[in-house]
């Protein structure tokens, strides 16, 4: 929760290079632990930053594989993160035609939750 704190902080300063860092390593502890549902909640924020900073496009895949996860799940992001994800989907939706946003998307909810997130971490071939 920590490191996720302070990346949403880094965001709102506008320094998505830090908020990516900080996702990141808020990532790797929940995959350490293997807590599925942090692990897709936690992709959509970690995405928006990586829209910001790398590829929007690639962001979307993200968001689309985080939604699928948590619907397979049966679950919901937390009422009070619903703000910071709007915004982050928000921000990368805006760099992208609408087109490009939902196709992006759609691809992503294909990807399996494991490998959307080794995607993230940058430790796999981007999707």
């Amino acid at each position: 929760m920590m490191h996720e704190n302070l990346a949403f902080i880094a965001q709102h300063r506008g320094d998505y290079v830090h908020a990516l860092a900080e996702f990141r390593e808020a990532m790797r502890l929940c995959r350490d632990v293997e807590n599925r549902h942090d692990m897709a909640s936690v992709l959509v924020p970690l995405a928006g930053s990586l829209g910001m900073v790398e590829s929007p496009v690639r962001a979307a895949r993200l968001f689309g594989a985080s939604q699928v996860a948590m619907e397979r799940m049966g679950a919901f992001h937390q009422r009070a993160d619903q703000p910071e994800m709007e915004r982050n989907i928000a921000e990368v939706r805006a760099r992208l035609s609408e087109a490009e946003f939902a196709a992006a998307w759609a691809e992503g909810r294909k990807i399996a939750l494991e490998d959307a997130i080794a995607d993230a971490l940058d430790e796999a071939p981007a999707l």
